[in-house]
């Protein structure tokens, strides 16, 4: 909300006068009212528009406590304009509690919008500020900003600096100095190259100020190393570091230190090499461990862990309480055959999982027979990668996975590319193997992103529509995770391509052909198709548009 956005909001001269009026007589009658906060004029520029130059005055008629509130929950650019036209905003802008800094308001995007400074012109546009350098303009009007706020209420502060480069640690230690104040709620530090030298996150000031407070901290791409004599961090219930040059004894120490801890999320930082949750974190509900590599094992004994998510290499996985754990998604990219390993070794040692998705780049065996039961499963996402849709797998071998989950409700198969060179549905009459004994009485949705027209992909469609009493949606996703259309607009089309436009082809034929007729009464069929205005220029035979063209 701009300047002049803002201003229709406010009173109109006759608006005023008739107060003014009111006020007046009610005095002559010997009456009272609460005296309401008189407005001086501030002047607004913005560039050559004349009428933002213009003075402004008017009188409030909310109360201050709400004018704050109204102030904090604005965006930060809109809450420097408003400052230019109300002292009252004035005012609440220098004791503003949420502090956002990121590109856009910086001036580094030049098709984003620009920021302010709220020292001697709010309204002057940062248009100086290159994509790549930061001039010292930019850093003067940075520090503008923190000086003229009090240091008083900051709840939340936000430096998001994803490609700022040039400035120099001693700037980033002054905005933390001058920002993070006593009742600091929440703290980010994001910024790939917006430190010039390996910067030293200076945990003192954190741990001084926001001791008590501070409930959210999300630190990238610098050095974190707490001290042992460092307090404990009372109230912190997130903890998020990604690529942060911290040890395994230091991030020990750290979460030993946040008995309130409910999630902690950590993102390629490559020095620890071992995870490990202490019992004492009994808040504990969410551990995230992604891309860091040099992890060897992964002990969690919270006792309340409901959401684990392990994306990197296979390693040991502990659990103190493994009946609590019931959200589950592991990665391992370098890997074979995740799949399998995850129904023969992991799931079991979480009998009460609720979802599972798994990540398989390297899927080259059929899935096994289930040793066991996963009766509280009800959410399935099994992706594969490049290798996982060769000749060699077979797709129908997943419903005995199915089978093992009789309280599934979705599953999802997401296959990031198929090679259908062999065993293709076409070419032969086709006689869908019949696998007695397998019935999915509660499964109500089933998705393949990146359907083919594979044999036996078709097959486990074949199949579950069988052996699917409850199916209520049926969603055949032919497009492999290529954009049908930009925002509606073919022009900005992101168009597949060739071979792939020509796998969806064939997969849109071999929905028509053997699935369609197929689906029950009462059962959704969704078919997602490539953008027919984008690639209609390479259809060149009609009949085949006629045969493969449809959505239900």
């Amino acid at each position: 909300m701009g300047c002049l956005a803002l201003m229709s909001f406010l009173p109109t001269r006759r608006e005023r006068q008739r107060r003014q009026f009111g006020h007046r007589q009610i005095q002559r009658d010997g009456g009272s009212i609460a005296s309401l906060p008189k407005i001086e004029s501030v002047q607004c520029q913005d560039g050559d528009n004349s009428q933002a130059d213009k003075v402004i005055g008017f009188d409030l008629i909310l109360p201050e406590d709400i004018l704050r509130r109204i102030h904090a929950l604005l965006p930060m650019k809109d809450a420097a304009r408003a400052a230019c036209i109300s002292r009252a905003f004035l005012g609440s802008w220098r004791s503003r509690p949420n502090l956002t800094f990121r590109e856009e308001i910086f001036g580094l995007n030049k098709n984003a919008a620009a920021g302010v400074d709220t020292t001697m012109d709010l309204m002057y546009i940062l248009d100086r500020c290159s994509q790549n350098d930061i001039t010292r303009d930019f850093i003067n009007k940075i520090e503008h900003i923190l000086q003229n706020h009090s240091g008083i209420g900051v709840k939340a502060l936000k430096l998001e600096l994803y490609h700022c480069n040039g400035i120099d640690s001693c700037y980033i230690d002054g905005w933390l100095h001058a920002a993070v104040t006593p009742g600091i709620e929440e703290f980010t530090l994001i910024g790939p190259g917006v430190i010039k030298s390996n910067y030293d996150f200076p945990c003192s000031v954190l741990f001084d100020r926001g001791l008590n407070s501070i409930r959210f901290l999300q630190v990238s791409y610098c050095a974190f190393h707490p001290a042992v004599d460092l307090g404990c961090l009372t109230s912190l219930t997130q903890l998020h570091l990604c690529a942060v040059r911290i040890t395994t004894d230091e991030l020990e120490l750290l979460i030993s230190k946040s008995f309130s801890l409910e999630c902690l999320k950590l993102v390629y930082c490559d020095e620890i090499t071992r995870v490990k949750i202490p019992c004492l974190l009994e808040q504990l509900n969410s551990l995230q461990v992604i891309g860091c590599h040099r992890v060897r094992a992964v002990e969690s004994y919270a006792p309340n862990l409901f959401t684990f998510h392990l994306d990197g290499i296979l390693v040991p996985i502990s659990f103190g309480n493994p009946l609590q754990v019931k959200n589950l998604e592991v990665s391992f990219a370098y890997e074979v055959n995740v799949v399998s390993y995850a129904c023969t070794n992991l799931l079991s040692m979480v009998p009460n999982v609720e979802a599972v998705t798994i990540h398989s780049p390297h899927e080259i065996d059929n899935t096994p027979m289930m040793p066991g039961k996963f009766l509280h499963l009800k959410y399935l996402h099994v992706c594969f990668g490049l290798v996982a849709s060769s000749p060699a797998y077979d797709h129908l071998s997943l419903i005995s996975f199915l089978d093992a989950s009789p309280s599934l409700e979705t599953f999802i198969l997401s296959v990031t590319e198929n090679r259908t060179d062999h065993g293709l549905v076409f070419g032969e009459p086709f006689h869908p193997r019949q696998v007695l004994g397998y019935r999915h009485e509660n499964l109500k949705s089933l998705k393949i992103n990146g359907f083919s027209s594979e044999r036996s992909m078709v097959e486990l469609v074949y199949h579950i529509l069988e052996n699917a009493p409850s199916l209520e949606g049926l969603t055949l996703d032919t497009t492999n995770g290529a954009a049908r259309c930009y925002l509606g607009n073919p022009g900005k089309c992101t168009k597949m391509l060739d071979d792939r436009f020509v796998e969806a082809r064939k997969a849109l034929l071999a929905v028509r052909t053997y699935i369609a007729g197929r689906v029950p009464r009462g059962v959704k069929l969704s078919v997602v198709e490539p953008c027919s205005r984008c690639h209609a220029g390479e259809i060149q035979d009609a009949e085949f548009i006629n045969r493969i063209r449809f959505v239900v």
